[in-house]
């Protein structure tokens, strides 16, 4: 797997962990509410970011050379 994804992954998991960590749990331990609106929140806006760069890119289609070397 490329390497930027699984950075990209990490940074994911360590960025939810801390927007989690910043609310108080419980009594029982677990998180409220609120952490997970704040957490799928910023995951939502992370997503329209990456959406919107992505959809500005252009495609390049390959070239015979390369459809010729996946043959093989």
């Amino acid at each position: 797997m490329n390497t930027s994804v699984m950075l990209g992954v990490a940074c994911m998991q360590t960025l939810s962990g801390i927007i989690v960590g910043a609310f108080e749990p419980l009594a029982s331990g677990a998180r409220s509410e609120e952490a997970y609106r704040a957490l799928f929140g910023t995951l939502t806006l992370v997503l329209l970011v990456a959406v919107a760069i992505y959809s500005r890119s252009q495609d390049v289609r390959p070239s015979e050379e390369m459809k010729a070397r996946q043959m093989t």
